[in-house]
């Protein structure tokens, strides 16, 4: 009988806890599309997610606002002036400054086609399965999301 009791208010508990969590991680998006929402209506309005941004040496794949919002490292550490950020359906855009050193896309300056992102990332690349999975993707969204699963 108290093993029975103590089972269920272990069962009570642990529901209890996941309730809260669910309710918890709930709350943490809202908190996010809230904050990012403005970049997103001000800054990132014409930008399909994924993204890679570009430099002459190096490339950073970032899945999506939320990401390129909160890490530091990519938006006032990683990003130049000189940098190019494409998306997924091959829009480039340039860098400017705003605020506390951040770095939000600016304008349109083309498109980049799959051949030459492409032409671009594979001497970036180090592992040879890299390179060979870039071959066999179809277009510039399939390279993006290969770069974010290194």
């Amino acid at each position: 009988m108290i093993k029975e009791w103590l089972n269920q208010k272990r069962s009570a508990a642990a529901q209890a806890r996941k309730k809260r969590e669910a309710s918890e991680r709930l709350e943490r998006k809202q908190e996010i599309e809230k904050e990012t929402a403005e970049w997103k209506e001000k800054y990132f309005a014409n930008i399909i997610f994924p993204i890679v941004i570009l430099t002459k040496k190096d490339y950073l794949a970032v899945s999506d606002l939320a990401e390129y919002y909160y890490d530091t490292d990519i938006n006032i550490w990683f990003v130049k002036s000189d940098h190019e950020l494409v998306d997924s359906t091959g829009q480039k855009y340039d860098f400017k400054q705003i605020e506390k050193e951040q770095w939000v896309p600016n304008k349109k300056i083309g498109t980049m086609s799959y051949g030459e992102l492409k032409n671009r990332l594979i001497p970036m690349l180090y592992m040879p399965k890299h390179k060979q999975d870039i071959n066999t993707t179809k277009n510039i969204k399939d390279i993006i999301e290969l770069l974010i699963t290194e």
